[in-house]
């Protein structure tokens, strides 16, 4: 039996979109810290059937790790950019249903200053994503931001890269959705967990959330493995894989807009530290 120590250090993820699967029974929990002071404003999405909007998103990554106690090449992925379009096909009170179609799924060239394992990367990427299938889906999301269900793409004859970007695509639309009270006033805060996906781990994703005087809403994130599921990374083949720790954390900022699904801006910072052990027959 074969046993190796995987380090991945961290992985740093930046997310900004800009206007211009899994599914859950079980809405997950909105808790309310502080009701803020003043006059409150609505959070609500308030979107009517037939609404469109388009969501502009760039991605980067950096990743680097440990086999053994040597450190493995360090890599770096900037920008990797795609757009989602989203048409709700019914509301009610309790659900906005909408179908999701990404769009214009590019990744830049790489830096002609960049080192030998960021090339590489880039062209492994660019080579995945140009026999990247059409990716599409539906959404459903309460008013108040709990999704309820989420199915874009399919995991079924992808590669490595392919399935990666998809579960980066997955994640970048959860994160999004921002669950929040039906009204709050400044400086309100609240919080909630969501689940997500990334680089073949199931992850619990604390979010704690505060609305500011100029409306803009702040989160503090915080990740951990979810219980019981088991990590697949993409390109790592054993006959066991356990996390043996996990650290996840991030902040954000973004805008809601109760006439839109997904905010009119945000930007998110993640950073995550994983260590595995792998045994290989």
């Amino acid at each position: 039996m074969l046993k190796r120590t995987l380090v991945l250090l961290p992985c740093i993820l930046l997310a900004f979109a800009c206007s211009e699967g899994a599914k859950s029974t079980e809405l997950p929990a909105i808790e309310v810290a502080s009701q803020g002071s003043g006059s409150p404003t609505a959070l609500a999405i308030t979107v009517a059937k037939g609404h469109e909007e388009a969501l502009s998103v760039e991605l980067a990554f950096a990743a680097g790790g440990t086999v053994n106690g040597k450190d493995s090449a360090k890599s770096t992925i900037t920008p990797l950019t795609f757009g989602i379009g989203a048409k709700v096909t019914e509301v009610t009170d309790r659900w906005v249903r909408a179908d999701l179609e990404v769009k214009e799924l590019a990744v830049a060239e790489a830096p002609t200053d960049a080192a030998e394992m960021t090339g590489y990367a880039h062209a492994q990427l660019r080579k995945a994503l140009d026999k990247m299938p059409k990716l599409s889906g539906e959404l459903v999301v309460t008013p108040t931001g709990q999704i309820t269900k989420l199915e874009l793409g399919a995991d079924k004859g992808l590669s490595n890269q392919q399935r990666q970007v998809l579960e980066a695509i997955r994640s970048t639309v959860a994160q999004l959705a921002i669950p929040r009270p039906t009204q709050a006033a400044a400086p309100a805060q609240w919080a909630t967990t969501i689940g997500i996906s990334r680089n073949g781990f199931g992850l619990s994703q604390k979010l704690e959330i505060g609305i500011e005087q100029d409306g803009v809403v702040r989160l503090s994130i915080t990740e951990s493995p979810e219980e019981g599921k088991p990590a697949t990374p993409p390109g790592v083949y054993a006959d066991t894989i356990t996390v043996e720790s996990y650290q996840g954390k991030g902040t954000g900022e973004v805008r809601l807009d109760t006439a839109r699904i997904f905010p009119s801006s945000a930007y998110l910072e993640l950073t995550a530290a994983t260590e595995l052990s792998i045994e290989q027959a």
